[in-house]
């Protein structure tokens, strides 16, 4: 039984020519993509971080991003080479093609099943163009399925891939755990010498508890207390997780929410009659990271691509069974099929070179001629709240961090954090004067601050965002 750890279906498809042809045209398209896209801030916020650590030690432990350090690590070393940001491209490409490649020439599955997973939202939009920590997960896990069979007799290279899957990012954290799951259940119906379940369980449980430590998770009490409190139902809980699972595949395609949601929850279940076993570990992982996502994280929808991910992992795991299986085959197609559908009405809009709030904040500045000047930025993107002191204001600059959490039962920055960072930064400036860029939304509150304790002038603004918190104003601060 493949779930129980058997040799995978050996006709891979190899190095023939629909394979190469479907793998260039792939590539090319994701390549086009990944150039013209402009940069999110979350991307070059992740980039300052790295390049401005003073080694790696700086990036163990990162109050504010969340995640586990092996992302930063990686451009920590790219940084080495420069500072300016498109450098993030490099290996956001690498291991994007990668996981093409991986795709194409190493797993199991159909052409048909191939083309519509690498033109699926995920690894041809939200994972393989955005620089985030994602798309190496994703390359990981591909790694740990194409060569499944073989980790049987190789028990500490299993732990190692998947420990660098945990490592990637949070929730990952929980894809890898559950994909130790069939490897277990294989180790022990093979009645396997105990020493290699040692030898895994070593390997990947110290890189499983260093994703954990690293990320400083902690729960939030209120949201906590909003389902089970005095505030939302538990059964609302249980509403808020399934649409969590089941967004993974619904990402733009414009039909009725609840009815999709319950096609969705239909086809999981039937790619499944097959497999039971890959089915309880997929409700596990499915379960964990939705439970996390809303009762802690709160994140952006596409984090959910991680269940996305762990459906692709299980089904190569099992593929003799699944694929001969006519109600599990079809059941996989149509949700990979929603996830190709939902790529295609984000390509028009991802070919379009979109509002960059940065690039449009270097321009203001560059037109002024203040490119020497003291510089500060402020922006609230609702879960985190980033306050740098700039000393070149374009990409590639300079910059001296602090990262702060919303208070999230207003989900928004207490005033007492924005006034300290605030006081910091001008306390760093020269004498004299400053500037500082700050999100419009939070205008009133930043000049309620600097009223307080500065002299301030508004000087200009950025275009309007499709955003709303990325258009920015610029304000000339003077020191007492």
């Amino acid at each position: 039984m493949a779930e129980n750890g058997q040799t995978l279906r050996a006709d891979r498809g190899g190095f023939d020519r629909w394979c190469i042809a479907g793998f260039a045209v792939c590539s090319a398209l994701l390549l086009v993509r990944l150039l013209n896209h402009s940069f999110w801030r979350d991307e070059a916020q992740a980039w300052l971080i790295a390049v401005h650590a003073q080694s790696l030690a700086d990036l163990i432990i990162l109050q504010g991003e969340g995640h586990p350090p092996l992302y930063h690590w990686l451009l920590y070393a790219l940084s080495g080479f420069g500072e300016e940001l498109w450098l993030i491209k490099i290996p956001q490409g690498l291991f994007a093609v990668g996981s093409l490649a991986l795709v194409w020439f190493a797993t199991p599955f159909s052409r048909v099943e191939k083309l519509l997973i690498s033109l699926g939202y995920y690894l041809s939009f939200q994972y393989g163009i955005i620089s985030r920590p994602y798309i190496i997960g994703f390359f990981f896990c591909l790694i740990y399925v194409c060569w499944y069979s073989q980790w049987l007799s190789r028990p500490a290279l299993a732990g190692i891939v998947l420990g660098l899957v945990a490592l990637t990012q949070i929730l990952f954290a929980f894809v890898a755990s559950a994909l130790c799951l069939p490897l277990l259940l294989a180790w022990w119906s093979d009645k396997t010498d105990w020493k290699r379940l040692i030898l895994f369980g070593v390997t990947f449980g110290i890189c499983a508890l260093f994703s954990i430590v690293s990320a400083r998770l902690s729960i939030s009490r209120e949201l906590l207390d909003l389902y089970t409190g005095d505030g939302l139902p538990v059964s609302e809980l249980a509403r808020s997780m399934i649409r969590q699972m089941t967004v993974t595949f619904l990402h733009g395609i414009p039909m009725e929410r609840w009815a999709l949601t319950i096609l969705v929850c239909g086809l999981l279940i039937l790619s499944f009659v097959s497999a039971p076993f890959l089915g309880l570990v997929f409700v596990l992982g499915a379960i964990a990271v939705s439970a996390f996502v809303v009762t802690v994280h709160r994140g952006a929808p596409w984090h959910n691509g991680t269940i996305y991910v762990l459906l692709i992992s299980l089904y190569a795991i099992g593929y003799a069974r699944m694929h001969s299986n006519l109600i599990s085959r079809s059941a996989i197609l149509g949700l990979l099929a929603l996830s190709f559908l939902g790529n295609i009405r984000e390509l028009p809009a991802s070919l379009m070179t979109p509002y960059s709030a940065g690039e449009a904040a270097a321009d203001l500045i560059a037109e002024l001629g203040l490119t020497d000047a003291a510089w500060a930025a402020y922006s609230d993107q609702t879960a985190t709240v980033t306050f740098a002191a700039l000393e070149r204001p374009a990409f590639g600059l300079k910059c001296g961090c602090t990262y702060t959490f919303v208070d999230w039962a207003k989900l928004r920055l207490p005033s007492r954090a924005i006034e300290e960072n605030l006081q910091n930064f001008m306390e760093r400036a020269p004498a004299g004067e400053a500037y500082l860029l700050v999100s419009k939304p939070q205008l009133a509150e930043i000049q309620k601050i600097l009223d307080d304790r500065y002299s301030s002038e508004q000087l200009a603004e950025t275009g309007e965002s499709r955003v709303h918190n990325e258009t920015f104003v610029l304000l000339k601060v003077g020191k007492p």
